[in-house]
């Protein structure tokens, strides 16, 4: 059965019964992560459209028209992850049923680079939602403003979920270049998340 078929065309009660089983198998963290990812685009893209009819014509409804776009994209985009985590998590047990040695520690490795793939792009997907925010929030529809501040909220915990996610695939890497190097990108999107949300929060 396809990942997309059994996860991102679930009804919501039957993916959270699956999230809550006592079972080792997904979805878990990351589906979890991926699906608040999708929940904090969609408010994020409530929140622009109903701006956007009340902003009349000229450079503000453009530029939120323009967010519009982008949080669709994020919102169809964190569906697709959930697909993607499911298959890299796929990976990861392949490796671990080989016997052990060399090529058991390689297949490991580069699974967990694999794995990697989703909660980076989790993280990158939170902070581009908290830009969108911030950056409409003086045209955001006063009405909208809780919607906005909810979404803000789901934005970051995306990002922080994504990061708790890849640190723990990070760990897995026995190249130390290219781990320092994973984390300082996390290091340069979390300080950024970060800044965003506070600046929020203080509106």
């Amino acid at each position: 059965m396809k990942a997309d078929t059994a996860f991102e065309n679930m009804t919501m009660r039957v993916f959270l019964d699956r999230v809550a089983a006592d079972s080792p198998t997904l979805p878990a963290g990351g589906c979890a992560a991926a699906l608040c990812s999708a929940l904090a685009a969609a408010l994020g893209g409530f929140v622009a459209r109903i701006s956007r009819k009340k902003a009349g014509d000229g450079a503000g409804k453009t530029q939120i028209s323009t967010l519009v776009d982008t949080l669709r994209a994020i919102q169809e985009a964190s569906l697709e992850a959930i697909s993607r985590d499911v298959d890299a998590y796929g990976k990861i047990m392949d490796a671990a049923k080989l016997p052990k040695g060399k090529a058991r520690d390689a297949a490991m490795e580069s699974a967990c680079i694999t794995a990697l793939g989703p909660p980076l792009k989790l993280v990158e997907y939170g902070v581009k939602m908290l830009r969108a925010i911030l950056s409409m929030w003086e045209r955001i529809y006063p009405s909208a403003r809780a919607d906005a501040r909810v979404a803000s909220h789901l934005a970051y915990a995306c990002m922080e979920s994504g990061l708790a996610i890849a640190h723990a695939n990070i760990d897995c890497i026995q190249d130390d270049t290219l781990a320092t190097s994973y984390r300082s990108t996390l290091e340069s999107f979390q300080a950024e998340g970060e800044s965003l949300y506070e600046s929020i929060r203080e509106r």
